[in-house]
């Protein structure tokens, strides 16, 4: 209706559209496809072939050896609130956190303080507010158009240094964040497509691989200025209303895909699944956290409830209690474990987006080593992901 509203807003609107009505902004019918379905897969298509040609070039342009031969990244077109409609092949996972990152820039008025504008950069790895761990480096820049926000260029990659006790990107004997390498919650890490000089500096001074790292940096905001503008030429050849609708109704249908997809693979009822593995920490913690300084035996149960509309519901809330060690995982980070499951058996790479999300919830029992409450623990650790998922 040519309403203007604010992130905030439209995050309230999104929500309240979603529990109303049960689907992505109240979306019943795809009128853009209905009316027009070449030009609906052609932006569709023209989507995934942004994110994909972005991640490609992108590597090329400067890269660590991870990036570049082992194809530790992705990128992502979001909408303005958040909600990835399409993704590169590589970590296409991470197609689940992306949101929950911005989402919490939102609601913590990023759009006022410090404001967003065009060719600002933000950057983000910090496991609190939705990261996996702390070696994946996110990287959100927005997509303005004349005056208005209509969307985000988002990236990931995996870097091989964090600056942790222990060498390497994940470290597995940190018992807790002030050991495991560098944090930091979304911040604006330069302006006008430009990196800020002292972005790099961080990189140099705290991490090992500080040369790969910068990198890596240089990478994450190639790609994301490539995908920036080719999304604003598909802007420019679709126009800002058909683009806005279309996003949305791409979402949707990936969110039925999934659902359709889960009624005709699983039969609708409970499956369980409970692990069980040693965390090995003596000898391993310095004296300054003595109650690191032990061994312990996780249990991770896992119910997957499948519903005969073709949700599934995964529930934890029986596993162990948080520990001070590595193993910790914030909902990020279990987001993350399950959804190469979800995306390669219900949305293989093509059809992989917010849809998916809409389709599974999760829930995680607070002060559990899957959600724990110390504001300060480590989950850079190796992801027990194999350990979570329930076996059929």
């Amino acid at each position: 209706n040519g309403e203007r509203l604010s992130l905030k807003e439209m995050l309230t609107r999104r929500e309240v559209l979603w529990q109303e009505t049960g689907h992505y902004w109240g979306v019943h019918d795809f009128s853009l496809k209905a009316n027009d379905p070449a030009k609906f897969a052609r932006l569709s298509a023209r989507v995934i072939n942004a994110c994909v040609f972005s991640r490609e070039r992108a590597r090329y342009v400067a890269a660590s050896p991870a990036a570049r031969e082992m194809g530790e990244l992705c990128f992502s077109l979001l909408t303005p609130d958040g909600d990835p409609v399409g993704i590169s092949a590589g970590l296409i996972a991470h197609v689940a956190n992306f949101g929950p990152i911005l989402r919490w820039m939102i609601e913590h008025d990023y759009e006022s303080n410090p404001g967003i504008r065009d060719g600002d950069i933000f950057e983000a790895n910090d496991p609190k507010i939705g990261v996996c761990h702390t070696p994946d480096q996110y990287i959100f820049v927005p997509i303005i158009y004349g005056d208005e926000l209509l969307g985000w260029a988002a990236g990931i990659n995996h870097v091989l240094d964090i600056g942790a006790g222990q060498a390497g990107s994940m470290s597995s004997a940190a018992p807790n964040m002030f050991t495991d390498g560098l944090h930091y919650p979304p911040i604006r890490t330069g302006e006008n497509s430009e990196h800020y000089s002292w972005w790099y500096h961080v990189w140099d001074r705290c991490t090992r691989l500080g040369t790969m790292n910068i990198l890596d940096a240089k990478m994450r905001l190639a790609g994301t200025v490539f995908l920036r503008d080719a999304a604003t030429k598909i802007i420019d050849e679709f126009g800002v209303d058909f683009v806005k609708q279309a996003m949305r109704e791409i979402v949707e249908e990936g969110r039925r895909l999934v659902q359709s997809r889960i009624k005709q693979l699983l039969i609708p009822g409970l499956c369980e699944n409970n692990a069980s593995y040693l965390i090995q920490g003596k000898g391993w913690t310095p004296a300054i956290r003595p109650e690191g300084d032990k061994d312990t035996l996780n249990s991770i149960f896992t119910t997957v409830h499948v519903k005969l509309d073709g949700r599934m519901f995964i529930d934890n809330h029986r596993t162990s209690r948080e520990q001070p060690n590595s193993h910790n995982l914030y909902p990020g980070a279990v987001r993350l474990s399950y959804f190469p499951f979800v995306l390669s058996q219900f949305a293989p790479f093509g059809l992989a987006n917010a849809g998916a999300a809409l389709a599974v919830d999760i829930n995680t029992e607070p002060g559990t080593c899957l959600d724990p409450l110390d504001p300060f623990a480590a989950s850079s650790g190796a992801t027990p992901a194999g350990k979570i998922i329930p076996h059929p």
